[in-house]
């Protein structure tokens, strides 16, 4: 009889550390939890139809996995971009912050996730610009919009994933600011508008989720 009971018991061992191990194999990817993101990435735009100008950059993204679906998050990019205009010269750094929602497309069995994002962006560039052999003035700007994009995880384990993304911004700028005595800054009374497109490329980590 002792010896049914322990074989009993072993067998019952040997299912329980079989599903576990099943459990494991299957578990690919999990958006539940913190995530931290860093990425390199690209971003080109222009203001009131004007000349594209582009450049490279990056940044960091802080998120909260409520759910397999649903995730929130804070991040900010900064890109470094180069006037095009022939009539000026000079250089200046795009900041973009956004504050924002993911919807996944979730399958735990799955490496590869896709997923659409949209979010409110705050815009702020900086820069010394010249216009023509003039001496070269810091300039500002500042804005809102909005932004929408689409991307995919595609995850090397449950805890980390390769994050890839094409985000759409379209803003305005609001309130400038230049380094000139003749020129007054501040709201401007016409606002001018603004597009963004942005490529990031990182890694996605989520602490919480074993590997």
């Amino acid at each position: 009889m002792v010896m049914i009971r322990s074989v009993a018991l072993a067998f019952s061992l040997l299912l329980l550390a079989s599903s576990w191990a099943a459990a494991q194999e299957a578990l690919r990817s999990s958006t539940t939890g913190f995530f931290l993101n860093g990425h390199v990435g690209a971003a080109a735009g222009n203001v009131e139809d004007g000349d594209t100008e582009a450049g490279f950059g990056g940044g960091l993204l802080l998120g909260y996995g409520i759910d397999p679906v649903w995730q929130i998050f804070v991040g900010g990019d900064a890109t470094s971009i180069d006037v095009s205009n022939p009539d000026f010269t000079g250089a200046y750094t795009l900041y973009q912050g956004d504050v924002g929602a993911r919807l996944n497309f979730p399958d735990p069995s799955a490496a590869f996730i896709g997923y659409i994002v949209g979010a409110i962006t705050g815009q702020f560039a900086t820069g010394t610009i010249a216009a023509g052999d003039n001496e070269g003035r810091d300039a500002e700007l500042g804005g809102f919009g909005g932004t929408v994009g689409t991307g995919f995880q595609y995850f090397f384990s449950p805890a980390l994933a390769l994050d890839t993304v094409v985000q759409f911004t379209f803003g305005q700028y609001t309130h400038a600011d230049v380094d000139d005595p003749g020129v007054q800054g501040g709201s401007l009374a016409n606002n001018l508008q603004n597009w963004v497109t942005r490529l990031n490329v990182g890694l996605t980590w989520y602490p919480g989720t074993p590997r």
